[in-house]
């Protein structure tokens, strides 16, 4: 009986050890992808200032041929 006990609980170890390292796993890659957006955004949100920046200068040029 305690040998079947000793394998029981080995065994419910060996399943939450499994089950804690694919968690971390899975957070980390989370944190991965999470951090990988974050970038993107940055870089969209340049591109759009520097899209703006063009315009503005596009019609300030444009208005001061005008007037």
């Amino acid at each position: 009986a305690d040998a079947m006990i000793a394998q029981a609980t080995e065994q419910a170890n060996s399943m939450v050890s499994q089950a804690s390292e694919e968690a971390n796993s899975m957070v980390a890659q989370a944190n991965e992808q999470t951090t990988e957006m974050i970038n993107e955004h940055e870089i969209m949100q340049r591109a759009y200032a520097h899209a703006n920046e063009k315009i503005c200068l596009s019609h300030c040029l444009h208005l001061r041929n005008i007037l």
